[in-house]
């Protein structure tokens, strides 16, 4: 299989839910000059990132989870229920 193939079986990311997020955490109190200073990029560029306009690289996704004390950033896939199906066992008297 091919790194094209790979990459296009990825799952994707919806920069613009990561973005809202991004947006959610810094709220009214941080400006965006302020935390783009505080995780090393411009206030241009967190403006894109906020907006959804590009992809987010991870070590600047670090930096905002680590600004924030969050892991998650946007909303966990859809979780997998696994069932499982139980045997019964004869009882024998």
């Amino acid at each position: 299989m091919s790194r094209k193939n790979i990459r296009s079986k990825a799952a994707s990311v919806d920069w613009k839910a990561v973005g809202r997020r991004i947006r959610e955490l810094r709220g009214f109190d941080v400006t965006q000059a302020d935390l783009a200073h505080r995780i090393g990029v411009s206030q241009g560029y967190l403006s894109t990132v906020e907006h959804g306009q590009g992809e987010i690289g991870a070590e600047v996704l670090l930096a905002i989870s680590h600004e924030f004390n969050e892991l998650r950033l946007c909303r966990p896939p859809r979780r997998i229920v696994k069932h499982t199906f139980r045997t019964e066992v004869p009882h024998f008297s």
